[in-house]
């Protein structure tokens, strides 16, 4: 996965991303499309017959889940600015009968697979609509082609800044998610210069990728840093 992102996925992003379109005009563009696949990754996670673990899920891997869902939506919302009239719906409340004892069982993480993607798609929707309305604003301007290059601004930092202001004090578990969100965004940042900009440039971005050992792991090390955040390391039953 990790070569496939950084020597197929990222190349033919950025020229896909050569239609026409100005730079501050990709820097938008951008989030909208890394925060749609990241949703759907995110309910990927909980589809057990895709990812092969080698560790299992229990009862507090499943409510950790619970807790994160919403400030991941939270984060997404934030880069994509889609219009979610059901905010509910993204804070994940009363999706379905019996969700508050599914989301504390040890064998149904599952659960969060189909209500997640759900979500995921209806971004894809947003995802596809606001792409070729950009296209289509690009092809009907007379404008010079817009070269990109490694040293393009992939995105900003300093939204991930306000999006922790906004929800760090909600639970341990959001705290966590917090703190190994802004780790992971510091070290895409300052991967390669060593120096943290508050700009991750694509080079940053594959510079940091390259770092991650699998799509295994990369869960396996956020879920133990949000878990460092509980307050009596117990397990949920």
């Amino acid at each position: 996965m990790k070569t496939f992102l950084t020597d197929q996925y990222l190349p033919t992003f950025r020229a896909a991303m050569d239609f026409q379109l100005t730079l501050k005009e990709k820097e938008a563009t951008v989030p909208v499309i890394l925060v749609t696949v990241m949703k759907l990754l995110w309910a990927f996670v909980w589809q057990e017959q895709t990812f092969l673990y080698p560790f299992i899920f229990d009862a507090k891997w499943n409510f950790i889940g619970n807790l994160l869902t919403p400030p991941l939506f939270s984060l997404a919302n934030k880069l994509t600015k889609f219009p979610h009239d059901d905010q509910d719906y993204q804070k994940q409340k009363n999706i379905y009968p019996g969700q508050a004892h599914c989301n504390i069982k040890a064998a149904a993480p599952h659960a969060k697979w189909h209500d997640i993607s759900a979500t995921g798609l209806m971004d894809m929707a947003f995802m596809s609509d606001y792409v070729r309305t950009a296209i289509d604003v690009a092809q009907a301007r007379d404008a010079p082609t817009y070269a990109t290059s490694p040293d393009e601004v992939f995105i900003k930092t300093d939204i991930f800044d306000e999006w922790a202001a906004e929800v760090s004090a909600d639970d341990w578990a959001t705290a966590g998610l917090v703190a190994v969100v802004k780790g992971m965004v510091n070290d895409a940042d300052s991967c390669g210069s060593g120096v943290a900009d508050g700009i991750i440039t694509y080079a940053d971005l594959a510079c940091w990728l390259r770092t991650i050992d699998s799509y295994e792991s990369f869960i396996k090390k956020m879920f133990d840093g949000v878990s460092a955040y509980d307050p009596d390391q117990s397990v949920l039953v």
